[in-house]
């Protein structure tokens, strides 16, 4: 009994979250929860996310060390690239569920600026091959989006810049066995003219989500999620409206004091209307696992079920879907710790295909650690791919999908040694490599007569990861990173850099609090030059980029905020012919009840 009691309170109480990776912070993206600092990953915490909040994912990402980021401009459609590794690589969730990206889009990517932040809590970054725990997309890594009811009502009015305004009202309750919290956003912005043809591109959307967490007996916790979004977006020559519905359940039973049984669900469905057609993606997911406990040994065997539907012009309505069995294992000493994963998995499209992984990290001495990782992954065909057709046009010939593509197929390995001195102080360095066979490409096929995909090319990238905290004083902290990205594509004949990624970056933040009211941060962003287009014809120069925030609590119940973004008003690109936005001034007040 006292076993059951301990379990169950361990089970119910949430994990602390602390502003720097310290042992207590956990990663709940490894399926059975790792300590942040025995894995390779990045942890965006509330107070990032809030110190962010006029901006888009992306430009929290943009700002996140070893991240790199690509888009036409503030708010435009985004690529998120992860030691090289593009959107199409990544797989996102929100809480546990893969319901993000959309199989409308040709690469089944998500446009992550769709999303809104303010709906999460958290934001994990797990890097590397993680196809054992996931199956296809995770090739470059894992991004989960944590979302929890809060205990507050708060309203928050921003803006700035381009006639930029955001308006967020958020409320919720909590009692011992449940909290429900829910939150309504308004933004517009005219933004800014991203091309240089005299034409503004805005944005506006208007948002609406809950979050509700139940604890009916001490051995059940349920929690649900649920976003409903409506927006506009005008890019070059064009615009975008979209309505996106996202929402997931996660329950826990303690089913006996040495196991917990686990279930994640999700759904999500973006819709988006073209002045040439709608596209619409929908992705269903259900995993059922248990959680078994040992002394030193925690197994949990599962089960995955995905479905993937879309319609659109190119494709009509086309659905696939995959079901997957998989075993992961955590294993724990002392100074080891070991996680092995094993996963099958059947996709209707092409078969099956089978991923393992293992990770871990020894204690070498007290604080200092050595971390690996090593697997295998995949990226499945996208119904795009598969089904498409497109007429001739414009002296372009036809172009159709090939129902008999194969997945691409990854390897990848890292290593990396971490020393934490205390909380505030650390440094890192890690060694990265991937490659991917039978990558899939658009191309003219001469014998048939018109475009199609194959499995052609295949990319390697390697590099080197590292990063310094220091607490300069009690009352400042400096965290820097260096990336270092060596990334190489090839059709066998010839051999191309990797488009979008710079070959050196560094991100350096300054954080000075004088008070306890009063918070400062300074941040520089740098990118080597780099490659716009696959076969390396144009070029992206290098830039650097300074940006400034300040928070002062001026009361119990307010808060007042403000931000300058490109400080130097640096001329800068991150997609060739696509401006990034000049200096930039924003401020906000949060008054809570």
């Amino acid at each position: 009994m006292r076993k059951l009691i301990l379990a169950t309170l361990s089970f119910v109480l949430p994990t602390a979250a602390l502003a720097t990776e310290n042992a207590t912070v956990e990663v709940t993206a490894t399926r059975i929860p790792e300590k942040a600092l025995t894995t390779e990953s990045i942890i965006i915490d509330k107070d990032k996310i809030e110190r962010n909040s006029i901006k888009t994912i992306a430009d929290i990402f943009f700002e996140e060390p070893q991240i790199t980021i690509s888009n036409n401009g503030w708010g435009q459609i985004s690529n998120v690239y992860i030691r090289g590794l593009g959107s199409k690589y990544i797989l996102f969730l929100i809480n546990g569920a893969p319901i993000l990206n959309d199989p409308s889009t040709p690469e089944g990517t998500p446009d992550i600026d769709f999303l809104d932040f303010s709906s999460f809590t958290k934001i994990e970054v797990l890097k590397g091959v993680q196809g054992a725990l996931y199956g296809s997309e995770a090739v470059g890594g894992v991004i989960n989006f944590i979302t929890e009811p809060e205990n507050k009502t708060t309203l928050k009015i921003e803006g700035g810049s381009y006639d930029t305004l955001k308006e967020t009202l958020k409320t919720g309750v909590r009692d011992k066995k449940s909290a429900f919290s829910m939150t309504f956003e308004n933004f517009h912005s005219n933004g800014y003219d991203t091309t240089g043809d005299g034409d503004r591109e805005s944005s506006s959307y208007h948002l609406i989500n809950f979050n509700l967490k139940l604890i009916p007996k001490p051995s059940v916790k349920i929690k649900q999620f649920f976003s409903f979004k409506t927006g506009r977006n005008e890019y070059d020559n064009g615009e975008v409206n979209y309505q996106q519905i996202l929402t997931t359940i996660n329950s826990k039973i303690l089913t006996s004091d040495r196991s917990i049984l686990e279930t994640v669900a999700g759904y999500g469905s973006t819709k988006r209307d073209y002045s040439y057609g709608t596209y619409t993606g929908e992705t269903g997911y259900l995993s059922v696992f248990k959680k078994i406990f040992f002394k030193n040994i925690t197994m949990s065997p599962g089960v995955d079920f995905k479905e993937s539907k879309a319609n659109s012009p190119s494709t009509g309505e086309k659905t696939i879907n995959t079901k997957a069995i998989f075993l992961n294992t955590s294993f724990k000493t002392e100074n080891l710790s070991l996680s092995p994963s094993i996963r099958a998995e059947k996709y209707s499209s092409f078969g099956t295909y089978t991923t393992a992984k293992l990770s871990g990290s020894f204690k070498v001495e007290k604080e200092t650690f050595i971390k690996f990782q090593l697997g295998n992954g995949l990226k499945a065909p996208t119904i795009e791919q598969l089904y498409s057709y497109y007429p001739p046009m414009f002296g372009w010939p036809a172009t159709y999908g090939n129902p008999d593509l194969e997945p691409e197929k990854s390897k990848g390995i890292s290593a990396g040694l971490l020393k934490v001195f205390n909380k505030d102080n650390s440094v890192e360095v890690s060694y990265f490599y991937n490659k991917i066979d039978n990558q899939i490409v658009w191309t003219y096929d001469a014998s048939l007569g018109y475009n199609t995909y194959k499995n052609l090319n295949n990319s390697k990238v390697e590099g080197i990861e590292t990063s310094i905290k220091l607490s300069l004083t009690e009352k400042t902290q400096i965290n820097t990173s260096y990336t270092y990205t060596n990334g190489r594509w090839s059709n066998g004949t010839n051999t191309y850099k990797i488009p979008k990624v710079p070959e050196n970056m560094i991100k350096t933040n300054l954080n000075f609090k004088p008070s306890k009211n009063l918070s400062l941060n300074v941040e520089n962003i740098y990118y080597s030059k780099r490659f716009d287009d696959q076969y390396n014809n144009r070029i992206l120069p290098a830039f650097s980029i300074f940006n400034t925030s300040v928070s002062y609590k001026a009361s119990e119940k307010i808060t007042i905020s403000g931000k300058i973004l490109n400080i130097t008003n640096k001329k800068y690109q991150l997609s060739y012919g696509y401006n990034q936005p000049g200096r930039s001034y924003f401020i906000s007040i949060e008054a809570a009840f």
